[in-house]
């Protein structure tokens, strides 16, 4: 049906044909207007893409930086507490140099951190609570040091028995983990936002295709950017995604993947009533590397024991960096005599090995293991908590050893 009449194709064209040449111009110049039309509308769409596309960009590095700030000033409160732990052991005033530089450098961090998550309504309320943890936390922690400097040793190691200050460091711990959440949480919606412009672009350009052949190669010219800006958001947010779930020194699982796997696991032990058992290790005297031979040479030896790890390791066992030195094993359906096996094999093949540095010197580390199991009213803090505490006795004990909570 043609123009109101049911015509051949070729008597169609041949009727076409017959129009006045107006009639045909007039035509033309709707088709062109209409094309024109199109063609601006998918430009200014691409542009759209293109703009949320820079926006999702310039997120995804400010979302780096306050993960960045967070992990400093996990670093920053461990430095506290290894301070802390080691001036109670020793008295040695050694141990005061990383306290007092984590201190200082936790009120730097929770400034920065205020700072980047100004503009951010959600995050900047969290802020007053998450300084005052951070105060909080070193108070306790200076009475602490003030009670062993006035030779009350007994009531300094009674203050940390009360839980006081590990209490602080959950409560530090659980707002940074919100804080991080959050900033992933704006990133998806900016990508979101970004893949949702990306998808309407797709689908004009699409429709376009349906618009002649020169509108077909004009179409399919802007398919291929499209296709070529997809491929790169999709990478990017992949990148993003790997930058969120894993430590940027080892690859392993960082500490917010962890516990994600850790409440996974934990949830599939309640159902079907498998083992389940953890393990925190510690490299010992790793501050002694950091000072003896540098920080990339510390790097280093992280590096070499995740990657041991992870080879000695079953494939369904989940290997991450709790902070700094500090890693934590998930051994799922594993009961504690194969977790402590397994702990063995590996603190003997890291007391073995030595790990080549940049100048050629070749550095050899211990390993000190704590292992819970999870157990009949457990929980994620309960269980970790028994295994760093058995972590603590192995380091107390002598170190490059493996002791089972209690």
């Amino acid at each position: 049906m043609i123009f109101g009449l049911s015509l051949s194709p070729k008597i169609a064209l041949r009727e076409f044909h017959r129009k006045p040449s107006a009639w045909i111009g007039g035509v033309a110049i709707v088709a062109s207007l209409l094309l024109a039309g199109l063609l601006v509308a998918a430009s200014v769409m691409t542009f759209d893409s293109t703009r949320e596309e820079a926006i999702a960009k310039a997120q995804e590095a400010a979302t780096r930086q306050v993960l960045t700030e967070t992990s400093a000033l996990k670093l920053a409160t461990l430095s506290v507490v290894r301070g802390e732990r080691g001036y109670l052991l020793t008295q040695d005033e050694l141990f005061l140099e990383p306290y007092l530089e984590g201190r200082i450098n936790a009120l730097k961090t929770v400034n920065r951190i205020e700072q980047l998550v100004a503009d951010y309504p959600a995050q900047a309320a969290r802020q007053p609570l998450l300084r005052a943890n951070v105060r909080e936390y070193l108070e306790s922690s200076a009475i602490v040091i003030n009670l062993m400097r006035e030779g009350s040793g007994e009531a300094a190691v009674d203050r940390v028995r009360s839980g006081l200050g590990r209490n602080a460091i959950e409560e530090i711990m659980g707002q940074i983990d919100l804080l991080e959440e959050e900033a992933h949480a704006i990133l998806e919606q900016r990508m979101q936002r970004a893949d949702a412009a990306a998808l309407r672009t797709h689908r004009f350009i699409e429709l376009l295709g349906l618009v002649g052949l020169l509108l077909l190669a004009v179409g399919s010219v802007f398919a291929m950017a499209l296709r070529r800006s997809l491929e790169r958001e999709a990478a990017a947010f992949d990148k993003i995604r790997r930058f969120a779930e894993t430590d940027e020194l080892t690859g392993l699982s960082n500490r917010r993947e962890l516990l994600r796997s850790l409440d996974r696991m934990i949830g599939a032990s309640k159902r079907s009533s498998r083992p389940l058992s953890i393990a925190i290790l510690d490299i010992d005297r790793f501050k002694r590397v950091n000072d003896t031979y540098g920080h990339p040479a510390g790097d280093e030896v992280i590096k070499a024991v995740g990657q041991v790890a992870t080879q000695m390791m079953r494939d369904q066992d989940v290997i991450g960096r709790l902070g700094g030195e500090e890693f934590v094993i998930i051994f799922p359906d594993c009961d504690t005599d194969a977790a402590l096996a397994a702990c063995e094999r590996l603190r003997s093949a890291i007391a073995g090995l030595p790990v080549l540095i940049e100048d050629g010197a070749a550095i050899t580390v211990t390993l000190s293991f704590g292992v819970s199991r999870f157990g009949k009213g457990d929980d994620r803090t309960s269980l970790i908590a028994r295994a760093d505490e058995a972590l603590y006795e192995a380091k107390e004990g002598g170190r490059d050893q493996v002791r089972l909570a209690a």
